[in-house]
């Protein structure tokens, strides 16, 4: 019979592997407008102040990801060992 069920140090690596890329996504600096007030280029900043936002946002988001997800693989585990557990006492 093929074995079956999670390998919990795989699958955390696999995960953490995942989880670490949002790393590399970088915030922008800001723009210093000291010489100019036009609106194409005082939103344009505006964009920035959002992009930055938006990548904290998301790395929020990945290490909660990550944690559910390593979460998931051991209650799945612990649900194939009780199964296997009552399979037996049959």
């Amino acid at each position: 019979m093929a074995k079956t069920g999670v390998d919990l140090g795989e699958w955390a690596e696999v995960v953490n592997k995942a989880a670490g890329s949002e790393k590399d996504l970088k915030k922008l600096s800001k723009l210093n407008l000291v010489k100019t007030n036009l609106k194409p280029f005082t939103v344009f900043a505006d964009y920035i102040d959002a992009y930055n936002e938006s990548v904290e946002e998301f790395r929020k988001f990945a290490k909660t990801d990550k944690t559910m997800m390593i979460k998931v693989a051991k209650n799945k585990d612990d649900d194939d060992k009780d199964g296997a557990k009552s399979l037996k006492n049959k």
